[in-house]
């Protein structure tokens, strides 16, 4: 059913923390409810590919664990400079008065 080290030569040792199970491409297709099921009692289930890591299938609630507290682009932008208080025009004419 699910991949073992000595079929698909990916050692679970490096897998990243908290992913429970490791399922090739072909049985994780054929047994998507029961993968889904899992991840949501167990938690993370690692897809490979050819034996390499290639997917991980997530609840809900791991998913939006992983994104709480994460900053997105608008808060990065807003987190910029206050170019209100930034006066960037020259002191000094750039040129002298014509006469």
């Amino acid at each position: 059913m699910h991949d073992s080290p000595e079929r698909n030569g990916y050692d679970p040792a490096t897998r990243p923390a908290g992913v429970r199970m490791n399922w090739s491409l072909r049985d994780a297709k054929t047994h998507f409810p029961k993968v889904v099921r899992l991840a949501r009692s167990d938690g993370p289930q690692m897809v490979t590919v050819r034996g390499e890591p290639a997917a991980v299938v997530l609840s809900v609630a791991d998913y939006d664990a992983l994104l709480s507290g994460r900053r997105t682009f608008v808060d990065d932008l807003l987190a910029g400079p206050n170019w209100d208080a930034v006066d960037a025009r020259p002191k000094t004419p750039s040129r002298s008065p014509a006469v």
